[in-house]
């Protein structure tokens, strides 16, 4: 099965880079006129917010790795192995962006709650795609009290189901289907460590959707910024639903057009800023592993220690990170 996947990854790609370079041939003239319109201050600010972004998910990935392994490791620690794994996850398959931080991490935490924790890490930023586009569409709809009563029905909502564990006794049952053998322990936390992870989606929400404001030419209004980050956010999900084609690569960038044009985007500014998001997520990855490293051989190791959960979360003993390492789940 796995070596069938791996064979159709090159198949999806090129269908992907075929329609989408027959729309570029089309939209030549026009994606050249866009060219013009760069300002690399202007990148350069969308840049370090996509760093800050990075760096966002990189707690919200700690904070649930935390929680889901019982075992306080310093952010400091998961953040220098996080930022290198999101390279990895432009070879083929993506999984070694999960089997990397696994191996690194296994003196202390059982690899299967760091799969657990990518899991859950991207179950959150699919629920962020979902969350930004209601808000859009509600903005669309609305105006300014459509947009307030769509984040006042989502966090009437996502709040209650999040700190009474609603959403933790969910996440456990497709990750303990998943990944056998596993605690029950959900990594999502409940009660106080919940509003830590809300308040981080939410910032990142803000980078993210700043971020493309300062990628579109100045003077383009935040209802723009917000259509494009939404139909990215939503294409970087079907990207990774397909999982064996390394990073989403085209497949994201068919997706942010097919859903874009969705949106009443033009699909010339699509294709042009479909390659430029694709450039600066790179160079953002790409410099945030660098500092990583960096910073890796100047701040010196702690030693992680086990911190607490809440029994209802508890009902099974935590593996122990001496125990067999797993294979990867099936695709």
């Amino acid at each position: 099965m796995r070596r069938a996947s791996s064979r159709l990854a090159p198949f999806i790609m090129l269908a992907a880079a075929l329609w989408l370079g027959g729309m570029l041939w089309e939209s030549a003239e026009t994606i050249t006129d866009l060219f013009r319109t760069i300002r690399p201050e202007r990148l350069a600010t969308a840049t370090v917010l996509i760093l800050l972004s990075l760096l966002t998910n990189g707690l919200i990935y700690a904070l649930i790795l935390r929680h889901a392994s019982g075992v306080r490791i310093p952010f400091s620690r998961v953040l220098r192995i996080y930022f290198p794994s999101q390279i990895a996850k432009y070879l083929p398959g993506k999984v070694w962006g999960i089997i990397y931080p696994a191996e690194r991490m296994a003196a202390s935490v059982h690899p299967l709650h760091t799969w657990q924790a990518n899991v859950e890490a991207i179950f959150w930023s699919m629920a962020q795609a979902v969350m930004v586009t209601v808000w859009l569409i509600s903005w669309q709809w609305g105006g300014g009290i459509g947009l307030l009563a769509g984040i006042g029905t989502l966090c009437a909502l996502l709040v209650p189901a999040i700190r009474r564990g609603w959403v933790a006794r969910t996440i456990t049952g497709i990750t303990g289907r998943l990944f056998p053998g596993i605690t029950g322990r959900a990594g999502t936390p409940t009660g106080k460590g919940s509003m830590c992870l809300l308040i981080l989606l939410l910032l990142d929400t803000v980078l993210y959707i700043t971020a493309w404001r300062n990628m579109l030419p100045a003077g383009s209004d935040l209802g723009e910024a917000w259509t494009m980050a939404s139909a990215y956010l939503l294409a970087w999900s079907a990207g990774v639903l397909v999982f064996i084609v390394p990073n989403g690569a085209f497949v994201r960038e068919a997706g942010f057009v097919a859903v874009g044009t969705l949106f009443g985007a033009p699909r010339d500014q699509l294709l042009f800023y479909a390659a430029l998001a694709r450039a600066l997520f790179m160079a953002a990855d790409i410099a945030a592993a660098l500092l990583a490293l960096a910073a890796a051989r100047i701040i010196p190791a702690t030693s992680p220690t086990p911190v607490p959960h809440e029994r209802s979360l508890s009902e099974r003993p935590a593996i122990s990170a001496q125990e067999h390492r797993p294979s990867p789940p099936a695709t």
